[in-house]
This record gives C-alpha cells, sequence and structure tokens, in this order.
C-alpha cells in the first residue's frame, strides 16, 4: 500500500488584520511597538475619536485664541475710513460650540467696557449670579472704573475681589470707598501687576502694606493726591515689590527721605519717579535717586520747596586759575559749562526753571 505524499499546504502568516505579511511592503513591525499599533476597530472606537477630538482642541487652543484676539484689537481697524465695530463678530462665534464660546468669553471679558453705571450693574450681577454659563471671573483680567468713580461703592469693590487673576486695576477718585473696603479686597490679587489710586481718599499706609505683601509682581503704582500716605508705605514697597518700574505719589506730604531712600534702594530697575508737590523731600533723597537709580529715565520734582542745588550732581571748582585745568581721575580734562545751560537741563522737570533750584555758578563736565 503505497501512501500519498503530504499535500496540504501551509498556513500562510497572516497579521492580526488577515493580511498576507509577506506580501507587505517595508520591514516587519517590532514586537515593541506591535502592542502599541492601533488596530481597525480601535480607530472605530467612537470613544477614540472624542477623546482625539478634544486634545486636539485643547492643543489648538493657543492658536484659535491668537486669531480670535484680532477681532478685539481696535488697533487693526484703524486704518479704515470709516469707523468698524470688530466687536460685534465675537458673540456670533459664542455660537459655534462649547470650546469656541469658551474662548470667545475669554477674550470678550479680558476687559470690560464699562462706561454706564448700568454696565457695572450687569457686569457685578453676572459675576454674583450661582450658575453662571461661564467662570467669567477668571476672565477678567482688567478693570478701569475712571468713568465710573463716583458711582463705585465698598459692596461693587468687594465683589471684584473674585477676580483672582486680575492683572490691572484703575480707581481713579473713588472717594466713596472706604479703608476697610479697600484692604480686604486687594488680598485676593495676588497677580496685580498695576493700580492707579489717584485721589482716592481712603488709601492709607495699612492699605498699601497689604496689598504689597499679597502683590509682588506690582510694577506701577499711582497714588497721587493720596494724603495720607507716608513712609510706611513707601517702606514696604522697597521690601515686597523689588520689580517695580514706576510709582508716582504726587502731593504726599507725609513722605521723607528715607522712604524715598527705601525705595530706590529696594527697586533697582526704577524708570519713572514722580515726588512732586512732596514738602518733606530733601537733597538727601535726590541724592539717593542719583547713586541707585542707573536707569531713571523721568524725574519729576515740581514745587518740591526743600531742594537746594547740593540735589544736583554737579561738580563746582572754586577759585580755580585759567591755566590750571582740572582733571579727572582718568586725566581727562574738564571744560566748564554756562550756568543757564545747566540751569534748563536740571529743571526740565520743572518745565520752566524753579526759583528755590539754582544752578552753581561754575560747572564742569568732560570734554
Amino acid at each position: 500500500m503505497t501512501t500519498q505524499a503530504d499535500t496540504r499546504i501551509p498556513d500562510i502568516a497572516r497579521d492580526e488584520r488577515g493580511i498576507d505579511a509577506r506580501l507587505m511592503p517595508g520591514p516587519p513591525l517590532r514586537e515593541e511597538l506591535a502592542g502599541s499599533a492601533p488596530s481597525s476597530q480601535s480607530r472605530r472606537d467612537p470613544s477614540n475619536r472624542a477623546y482625539g477630538a478634544k486634545f486636539s482642541l485643547q492643543e489648538n487652543h493657543e492658536i484659535v485664541t491668537n486669531i480670535l484676539r484680532y477681532l478685539d484689537n481696535r488697533q487693526v481697524y484703524s486704518s479704515f475710513p470709516t469707523r468698524i465695530d470688530n466687536r460685534k463678530h465675537l458673540p456670533n462665534i459664542l455660537l459655534v460650540c462649547w470650546a469656541w464660546s469658551k474662548w470667545a468669553a475669554e477674550i470678550l471679558w479680558s476687559r470690560p467696557d464699562l462706561q454706564r453705571e448700568a454696565s457695572l450693574r450687569n457686569l457685578i450681577r453676572t459675576l454674583e449670579s450661582p450658575n453662571p454659563t461661564h467662570t467669567y471671573s477668571k476672565f477678567i483680567r482688567r478693570l478701569n472704573l475712571l468713568p465710573l468713580g463716583s458711582s463705585v461703592s465698598d459692596s461693587m469693590l468687594t465683589t471684584f475681589s473674585r477676580c483672582e487673576l486680575l492683572e490691572r486695576m484703575t480707581l481713579i477718585r473713588c472717594q466713596r470707598l472706604n479703608s476697610a473696603a479697600l484692604d480686604a479686597t486687594f488680598k485676593f490679587w495676588p497677580n496685580l501687576i498695576a493700580i492707579d489710586l489717584t485721589d482716592v481718599p481712603a488709601v492709607t499706609n495699612e492699605v498699601i502694606v497689604s496689598l504689597t505683601k499679597i502683590s509682588h509682581k506690582l510694577l506701577g503704582i499711582n497714588f497721587t493726591g493720596c494724603n495720607l500716605l507716608g513712609d510706611p508705605a513707601l517702606i514696604s514697597i522697597a521690601k515686597n515689590c523689588p520689580d517695580l518700574r514706576r510709582l508716582k505719589m504726587g502731593g504726599c506730604d507725609l513722605a521723607t527721605d528715607v522712604g524715598i531712600s527705601a525705595v530706590v534702594k529696594g527697586c533697582p530697575k526704577l524708570l519713572e519717579l514722580d515726588i512732586h508737590k512732596c514738602s518733606g523731600i530733601t537733597d538727601i533723597a535726590i541724592r539717593a535717586v542719583w547713586s541707585h537709580s542707573r536707569g531713571m529715565r523721568e524725574l519729576l520734582l515740581a514745587s518740591c520747596d526743600a531742594l537746594t542745588d547740593l540735589a544736583s550732581p554737579t561738580y563746582v571748582v572754586v577759585d580755580s586759575e585759567p591755566e590750571d585745568e582740572p582733571q579727572n581721575q582718568r586725566g581727562q580734562k574738564w571744560r566748564p559749562i554756562e550756568p543757564r545751560r545747566t540751569q534748563r537741563t536740571a529743571c526740565r522737570s520743572c518745565k520752566g526753571g524753579c526759583s528755590k533750584y539754582r544752578s552753581p555758578s561754575v560747572n564742569l563736565k568732560r570734554q
């Protein structure tokens, strides 16, 4: 009996998708990557597609937001002959989808336009809503209450304490506020960069101390006309705000050389200093400014009656002979400057000269 030869054809190696592996182009898939390769079933899974769409929206958040900001940029349409309201397109974007609605709301609420008292009350009503559509308090970055200074009360200001990401605040001439409301509200603004408290009579040393202990990122402070501020507030600014660039405190009569010297020593990046009408400032504070604030660009000293010629960093030669040319340590020669030119340079901040601030008779400048 003869045995027939085994005519069975061996099974062809097939992958998980049922395709002949020998006919597939390219090298075979490595074992360590085989488990991570998505199958056709996983790609057809609706949950995976939803996750990919969600991840794509989160990844493109920054790109889409930057594009939408052009609709809120007033400078883009400044060259057009007719006035175009470019903010009217943002409410239409709120209806696209949930993600776009949140991004457009973030742009619209970043700096609310508060020109009327009704707009302010609607804003406060929305912030106090128990079930808002979005967390609008997280979107606000700038608040300008200058047009409504006389209408802002303590309860309104306390509502803004929910805006934890606030960066710029303007409270010019808000005379109805008291110190307790200011102190309680400033404790919730750690990201504050600039604040304007011009002509707010309730601002005291304790209010500024509590503000600077929380807001260490302050770059600009303006409390012009706040007559109750003195050296304790300035010392606290010097300790807690080392990156301060601009300080305006005109009319603060309680400030002395101690506070100004502490600010210029503790804030080496100071660029602008306004201390006009500060009767307690003398030559000592101005000398400290010349010594420590090397990047100073603007210094306002108008109506500082206690200043004398010693506040100016000039070189004076007394009874020098014409043949004896003065020299500095490097051996470089100095030449005299006319008194009129020196007076104009020293009193530039006074915008026209100051009777209390006269230049020496003879000054010297490097040749």
